[in-house]
């Protein structure tokens, strides 16, 4: 190897290095705000210590680089493709009265969907919404809301192109558009 060589692959380790860092503060950015959002519209008192548990245990789900499975990159994608629809579903009100807590559920849904994707195991959905389950009850968030957000889950997962639920149904328009993308 010549000195040059190996000075482009440093330069590019700390490169890849330097996005892998911009990467993580922008998922850790996203998800405090999640977090504010959910404890305003359940009026929840979410502490730092379970707010980050939770990240810690969505980061150790989400692999950043690798290619056969959803990683962070994919949920990042898929977050930022519902901020760009965000204004327009706000505006149309499709969620009606509760349209706030009708946008936390598409992100919830966007947020947790990949978490376990063991190659082969038949339960990878199940055990996604399990984790799901343990990791909003953590956060303080209501039975209901935890279970409209699992059956988003169960929805992205089995591949469903239609869904009645309006939530679902955009959680998974948003889902099918992102990973077409790349």
């Amino acid at each position: 190897m010549t000195i040059s060589s190996i000075i482009r692959n440093i330069i590019i380790g700390t490169i890849c290095h330097e996005v892998s860092m911009i990467r993580f503060r922008n998922f850790k950015t996203k998800w405090h705000k999640f977090c504010e959002k959910l404890a305003f519209e359940f009026n929840l008192a979410i502490k730092d210590i379970d707010m980050n548990f939770v990240l810690e245990q969505i980061l150790r789900h989400y692999p950043e680089n690798d290619k056969n499975q959803i990683g962070a990159y994919h949920v990042i994608k898929c977050l930022e493709a519902f901020e760009h629809s965000r204004t327009i579903i706000s505006g149309l009100r499709i969620g009606g009265v509760d349209n706030e807590k009708f946008l936390l559920e598409i992100e919830a849904i966007l947020w947790f969907h990949g978490l376990i994707r063991t190659p082969g195991d038949k339960n990878n959905v199940a055990k996604t919404v399990n984790l799901t389950k343990i990791l909003l009850s953590r956060l303080g968030a209501p039975k209901r809301f935890v279970l409209r957000v699992t059956n988003g889950i169960i929805a992205i997962r089995s591949h469903q192109e239609q869904s009645d639920d309006r939530a679902i149904q955009i959680a998974i328009n948003i889902h099918h558009d992102t990973v077409g993308r790349y």
